[in-house]
């Protein structure tokens, strides 16, 4: 009764900007977004489970392309697609505050967990960095559905619980290496979108940081 209505919402391009938009403004005022919407859909990708892994060990179409896959492409490095930006951060901080805090999360978004980067930055309740976080997990959404569409790479399997696998092997896992290929394309267009914010970020802090101490308090 549930989840054949449920089913027609999440199986199409709108249906799951609406629910990636939904989870970015949950995270945005401290929910844990995710979670929230993956309650939803869960209980629908194991009932597709079989059924694709069938088909791909057949040579066979995806019959149920809107799978875990789908909403992990608009998690890319954690939910805001947020990989391209502690890449950012690592390479072109220049501000010590911002130096020291890409050690921590890098490593973590390397294996998509971001968590401390939403509550440490924090990108929660930061009007420095809502269009990017808004805006980066649909664009990618919308370029992995065209990839699929266009042929460019196949549509994943949608094997639960591979989120936490890097780039690229997750895209292998998944069904190809060409799948991996366009998570490392969508991983240097996130870097550029977020780009140009952080950097404005980063100019503050560092602004800041060489103030003469207790100039601030003038």
């Amino acid at each position: 009764i549930l989840q054949t209505p449920l089913a027609n919402v999440t199986g199409s391009l709108p249906g799951f900007i609406v629910l990636i938009l939904l989870a970015q403004i949950l995270w945005f005022f401290g929910v844990h977004g995710s979670y929230t919407v993956l309650a939803i859909l869960y209980p629908l990708w194991f009932t597709y489970l079989d059924d694709n892994m069938a088909a791909a060990a057949a040579g066979q179409t995806i019959p149920h392309q809107w799978n875990t896959s789908m909403y992990d492409f608009a998690c890319n490095g954690g939910a805001g697609c947020t990989l391209g930006l502690v890449i950012v951060m690592a390479l072109f901080a220049k501000s010590q505050k911002y130096k020291a805090f890409s050690k921590i999360v890098l490593p973590c978004g390397i294996f998509n967990i971001n968590e401390p980067l939403i509550y440490g930055l924090p990108l929660m309740l930061n009007f420095t960095f809502i269009i990017p976080f808004i805006i980066t997990p649909v664009l990618s959404l919308v370029l992995a559905r065209l990839a699929i569409v266009t042929g460019l790479m196949p549509c994943p399997t949608g094997i639960i619980g591979m989120n936490t696998m890097p780039i690229f092997i997750y895209g292998v896992i998944q069904g190809s290496w060409r799948i991996g290929v366009f998570q490392i394309l969508i991983t240097i267009m996130s870097a550029l979108i977020w780009y140009p914010f952080f950097k404005a970020a980063d100019d503050q802090a560092l602004l800041e940081e060489q103030q003469p101490e207790g100039a601030s308090d003038l």
